[in-house]
């Protein structure tokens, strides 16, 4: 049915092109042939495209609306990675630490938030979930390096290190927990000795810029100072010299009076 549609259309079309009066007779100017052929071609492409389009939308399967664990059902078909989500604005990113299937997108759906991680302070703030985070390595998570180094700089690898060391029974949690304590005091010892050597840098390094500062503060004010002289000294000759042409040239003309004197009195006798 759909086919004799297309085929009245398509001669339609044909019967609507320009003509042209050859021998008395009104003929198409492009053969009837070309046109069914190309027209039917056309129309075979776009009848592919719409099934195709149809089949697609009628076999794929409906969003799930779901979020948190209860979001993904078939936890065992695909693998659990800890990885960064990336928020915050250009040039400040802020990453969270989530769970989440390996092929779902970098900030997509996650199953469960351990974290943050803010790379813009020194040292770098993190803020995790420990318990969280060792169970999760414990059940199949792979972290990726980026979060391993983040969870073994908070003693979370270790940790479960010495955790698979109890369920092995290699050594006990009395023993597991001290060794995890004397890490992290050391740990916090090492982190606290950056603070502080960050702190005195910091310190060091705005007063030797306030030091810089005044030396060139006070390198200009001499400089002021050294052209403020010049200027008086030279004020001060040009003043002289001044004084001392017009005491000259006033000296000239008493001179040239004088003379002037002298030489019209013998004159007068």
């Amino acid at each position: 049915m759909c086919n004799i549609i297309i085929k009245k259309q398509i001669y339609k079309v044909a019967i609507a092109l320009p003509k042209q009066k050859i021998g008395g007779k009104n003929t198409n100017i492009i053969p009837k042939i070309f046109i069914f052929k190309g027209l039917r071609f056309l129309t075979n492409i776009f009848l592919t495209n719409i099934f195709y389009f149809i089949y697609n939308v009628l076999t794929l399967h409906p969003p799930n609306r779901q979020t948190g664990s209860a979001a993904f059902s078939n936890k065992d078909s695909y693998m659990l990675k800890i990885r960064l989500a990336r928020r915050g604005r250009k040039r400040m990113a802020i990453y969270d630490i989530v769970v989440a299937p390996s092929h779902v997108p970098r900030d997509g759906r996650f199953i469960e938030k351990l974290g943050v991680y803010n790379p813009n302070t020194n040292p770098a703030t993190i803020v995790v979930n420990e318990d969280r985070a060792l169970y999760w390595l414990l059940n199949g998570g792979q972290g990726t390096p980026t979060v391993r180094a983040i969870l073994s700089y908070r003693g979370v690898m270790y940790r479960k290190h010495l955790q698979i060391g109890v369920n092995k029974g290699a050594i006990t949690q009395e023993q597991a927990d001290t060794k995890l304590a004397d890490w992290k005091t050391q740990k916090d010892a090492k982190v606290g000795n950056k603070v502080e050597n960050l702190s005195t840098k910091k310190e060091a390094e705005i007063k030797a810029r306030f030091d810089a500062e005044v030396k060139i503060k006070e390198a200009r004010t001499e400089a002021v100072r050294q052209k403020q002289e010049a200027e008086q000294t030279a004020r001060i000759d040009a003043e002289r010299a001044k004084a001392d042409a017009e005491k000259a040239s006033s000296d000239a003309i008493k001179a040239s009076k004088a003379a002037a004197e002298v030489t019209e009195t013998p004159a007068a006798e």
